[in-house]
């Protein structure tokens, strides 16, 4: 057979095969969907894992609104091993944890401090091991500066900007104190916004009350129920029977719901990366590379 021929039977046999695969999975995903609300009643288990970020929030607040709109997903916990991570990424997750109608407990692992801690108050009843580590409640800021080694080597920086507090927190400069003020105003309203967001949702405790322990300290499970910052020493096992008890559910055959554990493996393949693959296959061996280009200069985290 020739090389044209060969060629010719590749272009016009992968790609029909593509789209078929395409079609049954969509076949499937609606399949599923329909099975997921005739089952038995469940209990959705929301994972958050590692630093909280802009990437990891989106994933996080899709499987929110999934458990949110199944009909027999009755009852969601929140299962936490997170040293915290961005203000806003949290802020986020404890918002939508707060808009939840249905009961939200949320179950503390190894770590939920900062961050972890700040989108656990979201929910509706907090446990914890008792060597959690929890807490950690604040905000920080750290800045990099270099100046001096720019000094050293002979490197100048000439910098062109439209107000004075622009080029706020440039490593080529000291910052001045005027600058260092505004920051800490910055990071002030951010953590008044967090010890609000505890002393609103952690009945027992004041927003002064809340303060005093709020200097970035870290807890066990064990001191967080002395301070009043969770309700119940419980593993994962004991907070689902305790979410199954407030479900009316203990003598009935409940599923644990998890799509972020168990994915079959056709859900990690999305339609761009399969039509990507069929791409790849009919066209020449070109390769696109994009350069990503960060000038960040600072971060801003709950950690």
């Amino acid at each position: 057979m020739t090389d044209n021929k060969k060629s010719f039977l590749k272009k016009h046999t992968v790609l029909p095969a593509i789209i078929i695969f395409l079609i049954l999975l969509w076949i499937s995903s609606l399949t599923s969907s329909k099975l997921l609300h005739k089952s038995n009643p469940k209990i959705g288990v929301l994972y958050i894992n590692g630093v909280i970020s802009d990437v990891t929030t989106p994933k996080i607040l899709n499987t929110l609104d999934k458990f949110n709109k199944a009909d027999n997903v009755k009852g969601i916990i929140v299962r936490i091993n997170s040293p915290g991570g961005g203000v806003t990424a949290s802020e986020k997750i404890y918002n939508a944890l707060k808009r939840t109608k249905k009961p939200v407990y949320v179950a503390m692992e190894s770590v939920a401090a900062s961050g972890g801690y700040y989108s656990a108050v979201g929910g509706d009843r907090l446990f914890a091991n008792q060597s959690t580590v929890t807490g950690s409640i604040g905000v920080i800021m750290h800045t990099i500066k270099y100046k001096k080694l720019l000094d050293k080597i002979g490197i100048d920086s000439n910098v062109i900007k439209s107000g004075a507090m622009k080029d706020i927190g440039s490593p080529t400069r000291d910052m001045t104190a005027e600058e260092k003020a505004l920051l800490q105003s910055v990071i002030s309203d951010m953590y008044d916004q967090f010890i609000t967001a505890i002393a609103n949702n952690r009945k027992k405790l004041s927003k002064e009350q809340v303060r005093k322990i709020a200097d970035g300290r870290i807890f066990t499970g064990r001191q967080a129920l002395e301070a009043s910052l969770i309700d119940e020493i419980r593993d994962f096992h004991g907070v689902v029977l305790a979410m199954k008890h407030k479900l009316n559910l203990t003598n009935e055959k409940v599923t644990l719901w998890e799509p972020q554990k168990h994915k079959k493996w056709w859900a990690e393949l999305s339609a761009k990366s399969i039509l990507n693959m069929a791409f790849h296959s009919l066209s020449s061996d070109i390769i696109h590379s994009d350069a990503a280009k960060q000038n960040s200069q600072f971060l801003l985290m709950m950690s």
